[in-house]
């Protein structure tokens, strides 16, 4: 209620002071803007933020600021720019709205990005100084011809800026998960009544006219909303941002704590197993004569142990948004994992993928589903492309896997049936070849037994 009541008595206020010197009314209207635009500025300046959305915004409404400076000082009946019309001040006046529109539509894209500030100084002081020569100069398009109004260059300009609002507005919403939603909402607002003020200045013939007063009210009000946006939610509201870069962090380490336990689960499910084969390998071993090829099998398995302890490190690494992927050849991992088995396995066909190391436990787990828990004794693996893939199809001829079981064997933790194991196997698998862009299903290899397909992105050649 108050709010309402100061607004009201502000408006009023600025109302009667039209009466008294349209000049001073126009004057205090752009005071305020400038007021606020160089707010902005020391808050963006002195930010904190890793990236550099407020930087930018900072230094954008510097320039903007200056330029409303000379937009108030040349504006008519100053005097202080003798030889020089109406056509000026709205000439800056375009030229300011231009680069404002330009900056909040550009902003969003530089969130994520870290540039130091020199380089946006540089640049909109390079922008800066070559737009002012040019309105100095006599290049820049006429905006005002007195006598007769609005040039048609400047009626057309404030339907493109109004334009280049509007997309910013859709490209706000579009990253609006990346704004505190006050913010976001303050902004749309000021916007929404930034592109009412510009169809207001198509309207007028006199500076001094209702349709410029109108303008100028609209502008009050949108500086008032820019404000609430950019310097309130910075000085009035620091708690409500920190709590917010907060929430991100402990996002953040929640998700590395996910990492670090599903590390730990691999470990355990795969390494485990291996170390589990070679100890009785090596127990058969001392009880028989088949030395050599007890051996070369407790050897294969501590091999694949220490790529299992590299699959584990790439695992932490997806899930930190660090996976290593490069060319990987898929005949040559399946050659590797299926290494002292003792089923019948053939390979038809091979190519080249991108992934990563992952992909080694990504087959080694199909192929001991296939021998542990669908009991088949054999495998025919085909590798083909497939447009901008490779497909690699891993069938054996087992006992199947149910529909409504194969629907969720993808999913952490699940297992079913008598030999049912830790259910992390295949949830790996599933997360490791998503990392790497490509997918992996099952589905029923006729007339018995399950087929694995795994599709990943092709090798381009160069």
């Amino acid at each position: 209620m108050v709010f309402i009541v100061v607004s009201a008595s502000v408006m009023i206020g600025l109302y009667l002071i039209s009466f008294y010197s349209y000049l001073l009314f126009h004057s205090i209207i752009e005071l305020f803007a400038i007021i606020v635009a160089s707010a902005v500025f020391v808050i963006g300046w002195n930010s904190r933020e890793e990236y550099s959305f407020f930087r930018f915004i900072g230094i954008a409404y510097l320039f903007i600021a200056s330029i409303d400076v000379l937009h108030t000082l040349s504006y008519s009946g100053t005097g202080i720019f003798p030889g020089f019309d109406a056509n000026l001040p709205t000439q800056l006046w375009m030229l300011a709205r231009y680069i404002e529109a330009g900056s909040l539509l550009v902003a969003p894209f530089v969130m994520k990005k870290r540039v130091r500030r020199r380089i946006f100084v540089i640049g909109y002081l390079i922008l800066f100084g070559l737009l002012l020569t040019t309105i100095f100069a006599g290049v820049f398009p006429d905006a005002y011809v007195v006598g007769e109004g609005l040039t048609l260059f400047k009626i057309a300009s404030e339907f493109v800026i109004s334009g280049i609002l509007i997309i910013a507005v859709y490209v706000y919403h579009q990253k609006r998960k990346s704004f505190d939603p006050m913010v976001l909402k303050h902004l749309y607002a000021a916007i929404a009544i930034s592109i009412a003020a510009e169809m207001a200045f198509t309207l007028y013939v006199d500076p001094y006219g209702l349709a410029n007063m109108i303008g100028h009210y609209l502008r009050f009000v949108s500086y008032y909303l820019i404000y609430k946006a950019f310097v309130e939610s910075s000085l009035i509201r620091p708690f409500d941002v920190m709590f917010r870069n907060l929430k991100a962090s402990e996002k953040s380490l929640i998700a590395a704590n996910e990492s670090l336990e599903l590390t730990n689960k691999i470990v355990r499910h795969d390494i485990l197993h291996e170390l589990s084969a070679v100890t009785l390998t090596l127990e058969i071993f001392e009880q028989s004569n088949k030395e050599d090829y007890l051996l070369t099998q407790a050897l294969e398995s501590i091999e694949r142990c220490t790529d299992l302890i590299d699959c584990a490190r790439q695992m932490s690494l997806i899930y930190k948004g660090k996976v290593e992927i490069f060319p990987t050849d898929v005949r040559e991992t399946l050659l590797r994992v299926i290494g002292g088995s003792n089923l019948e396995i053939t390979i038809d066909g091979d190519g080249m993928v991108m992934a990563g190391a992952g992909l080694f436990s990504v087959f080694r787990n199909i192929v001991l589903n296939a021998e542990t828990h669908c009991k088949t004794n054999r495998l025919e693996i085909t590798v083909r492309s497939e447009g901008d893939n490779i497909e690699t199809r891993i069938s054996d001829f087992g006992s199947g896997i149910a529909k409504e079981i194969r629907e969720k064997i993808f999913e952490e933790g699940f297992t079913a049936g008598e030999s049912r194991g830790s259910g992390l196997g295949l949830f790996i698998a599933r997360k490791v070849i998503e990392s790497y862009g490509g997918k992996i299903s099952a589905e029923p290899n006729e007339p018995s037994g399950t087929t694995f397909v795994v599709s990943l992105p092709r090798v381009k050649k160069t």
